[in-house]
């Protein structure tokens, strides 16, 4: 098996009813985003990283958004189709990133895009952007994008992956004011608070929600999320457990210091639709539908409470995400 050096991600778009290449100024020429494999980490990871630095903070991606991929002389190239990306935002990253940021966050000068049809696979000659301007890409990214074509022709028949446009609130001090996009969830789902007794001790008020199949506190209403973010919140020294309780019929009203936290900071990342009187003049709270159980909120003090997915496919289905 071929010992990988590098990893990279060539990214097509759909811009202005065309498929392009888009593409970035190194000194090598425009070229994907992409670089030598770090110690420790894996090609994914490694096509990730570069992918965020070497387009000024941009194009944040996550593994799990990978998949299609070349190699070429021992360089893995993935291949993403996306829309929804904003030229102007990449200069506005790319001041920031010149003004205050390490040489890993300027290591391109520009952007283009490349409609497909406008690469000779043949011959390895200058081409026209777009906007008709005469461009050098660089040979490796000439060489992947001949060695992708049959790949490329059956990923652009599918709908491209929409980019969601967010600040991230934990990203390093010098790329404050930075615009990121990252793809946006293609299943609907609504981010829930949930007690996980439910899933164990205490199984029986699981059918306290038919509809759900769980009780829980709705953080956000249902929509197309972009989940992959909520990676940035996993750490939490301290777990919480709901602050102030008051029980009425069918329903618990939750007051929460954290969740009020936890709605801005979804807030921050670009999520829609989210609860909370901060944002929706709606108290937290936790509906029933169920008779005779005795302590609920004895029992839902004393559980753990973890953030999951409720997901909307055909069918309902819950993946825990972390422990709140």
């Amino acid at each position: 098996m071929v010992q990988l050096s590098g990893a990279g991600i060539l990214i097509i778009e759909k811009y202005k009813n065309k498929i392009c290449f888009t593409v970035f100024k190194s000194p090598q020429g425009y070229n994907e985003p992409g670089g030598l494999i770090d110690a420790g980490e894996t090609k994914k990871e490694t096509a990730c990283r570069e992918c965020l630095e070497e387009t000024a903070n941009l194009i944040k991606l996550f593994p799990n958004n990978l998949s299609e991929f070349v190699v070429v002389n021992k360089y893995i190239a993935f291949i993403v189709y996306l829309e929804g990306l904003k030229r102007q935002d990449y200069f506005n990253n790319l001041k920031i990133t010149k003004e205050s940021c390490p040489h890993q966050w300027n290591e391109t000068t520009d952007i283009k895009r490349i409609p497909i049809s406008n690469i000779d696979l043949k011959i390895y000659s200058p081409v026209f952007d777009i906007d008709g301007n005469k461009i050098i890409l660089r040979m490796r990214t000439y060489r992947i994008i001949q060695e992708a074509m049959k790949i490329i022709n059956k990923i652009i028949q599918k709908q491209p992956l929409h980019l969601q446009k967010y600040i991230d609130p934990k990203q390093n001090k010098c790329l404050i004011g930075t615009l990121t996009y990252s793809i946006q969830n293609t299943e609907l789902c609504s981010i829930v608070v949930a007690p996980d007794s439910q899933f164990n001790k205490y199984k029986n008020i699981r059918k306290c929600d038919k509809k759900f199949g769980g009780i829980h506190i709705k953080v956000t209403d249902f929509g197309y999320q972009p989940i992959d973010l909520l990676d940035n919140l996993r750490k939490n020294k301290k777990y919480w457990t709901p602050e102030v309780m008051e029980q009425h019929k069918n329903k618990i009203v939750i007051r929460s210091n954290t969740l009020d936290d936890f709605s801005m900071k979804l807030n921050d990342l670009g999520f829609k639709k989210i609860k909370g009187l901060i944002f929706s003049n709606a108290e937290w709270h936790l509906s029933y539908d169920c008779d005779n159980i005795d302590d609920l909120l004895k029992i839902l003090s004393k559980s753990t409470w973890s953030v999951y997915l409720i997901c909307f496919n055909k069918k309902i289905k819950w993946k825990q995400l972390f422990r709140l």
